[in-house]
């Protein structure tokens, strides 16, 4: 984003008048401005504060999706956003960021019983608008958090790895079974996980002229 904003300064790109609004707000206010509060207080964040702070928030913004856009409550075939700001991506992240930390904190935490409820309620709408958002992103960096815990959960890293590797048997075994539910839970994230529009491959070519374009 920093390289983008330099070049946009540059003159090297030019933005099309339908896509401003977005590619400042992209630019400034959801990357430019957060990383430069976090250099300049990373050494004063309370961790502790900091990840009670993101699981309120994004179970707030999580409930208040759910039960403001009525086509979350619903079996779609669309992907679905919010606004400018909440395409079907950042929809699903902050989906995933709830039901993530929801499900960390109530693995790791000592909770009284009501709090523990609290916790599976904020799960399980924030894995629902993750997946109906329809965007493949958020599932995959699911995927990647949960071998990520697994390696990590004890000092042992033989015995994660191989918990790991058992992980992966499993979800390998069981992918139609998971692809059934999504299909019937989230129709238009299951057409995208198994239709030829759902792989990279067109994608691909982009990619390389990005990259390309950024080392020159």
């Amino acid at each position: 984003a920093f390289r983008f904003f330099l070049d946009v300064l540059g003159g090297e790109y030019s933005i099309s008048s339908d896509l401003q609004s977005q590619t400042w707000l992209y630019i400034l206010l959801m990357t430019l401005l957060p990383m430069y509060s976090v250099v300049k207080s990373f050494d004063k964040i309370d961790l502790n504060w900091l990840f009670v702070g993101i699981l309120v928030l994004s179970a707030f913004v999580s409930l208040y999706i759910y039960y403001t856009v009525d086509e979350f409550q619903v079996t779609t075939n669309d992907r679905l956003e919010v606004g400018i700001a909440l395409n079907s991506i950042s929809v699903g992240r902050i989906g995933l960021i709830s039901s993530a930390l929801a499900c960390f904190l109530l693995l790791k935490g000592h909770l009284k019983v009501v709090y523990k409820l609290l916790l599976v309620g904020v799960m399980m709408i924030g894995v629902t608008i993750m997946l109906r958002a329809g965007s493949r992103g958020p599932l995959l960096s699911l995927i990647a958090i949960l071998l990520v815990f697994i390696y990590s959960n004890t000092k042992n890293k033989l015995t994660n790895l191989f918990f790991v590797l058992v992980f992966i048997a499993l979800f390998s075994l069981s992918f139609d079974y998971i692809l059934s539910f999504i299909a019937d839970f989230a129709p238009a994230l299951a057409r995208r996980l198994t239709r030829d529009e759902g792989q990279l491959y067109d994608r691909m070519f982009y990619y390389e002229q990005a990259w390309n374009g950024f080392i020159q």
